[in-house]
């Protein structure tokens, strides 16, 4: 069974609630506690502010015992030395369990992706 979720939406601030809950609901039916779903979430919105972009693209998915959330703009973002950007890669460390971050050739942040492994796995 795919529980992949795919989500497009428009980069400005009132769309972002969609993106914060849809994953306090995609978390919540992973099995993950409340607790855990609004760790994910802050960290959904940090790495989107940090990605940034007229259109943002929020793939959720589960697989080897964590949930993975891959977040990713339209190559605008951060650049990856920002002061921004280093405070959000703190904060995303001690929301999740892991954080790749992915630059475009820019050397600007374009992908953050993000894991959390499920209790018990």
């Amino acid at each position: 069974m795919n529980n992949t979720v795919d989500l497009h939406i428009p980069g400005s601030e009132n769309m972002l609630l969609v993106a914060r809950l849809a994953t306090v609901g995609y978390i919540a039916n992973a099995g993950l506690t409340l607790d855990e779903a609004e760790d994910m979430k802050i960290a959904v919105a940090e790495a989107l502010g940090v990605v940034g972009g007229e259109r943002l693209h929020v793939r959720f998915s589960t697989a080897d015992g964590a949930v993975e959330i891959w977040v990713a703009g339209d190559g605008t973002g951060a650049p990856r030395e920002d002061v921004e950007g280093e405070i959000a890669r703190y904060v995303l460390r001690s929301l999740v369990d892991e954080v790749e971050i992915e630059e475009n050739c820019e050397g600007r942040i374009g992908a953050i992706r993000m894991k959390k492994r499920l209790r018990g796995a």
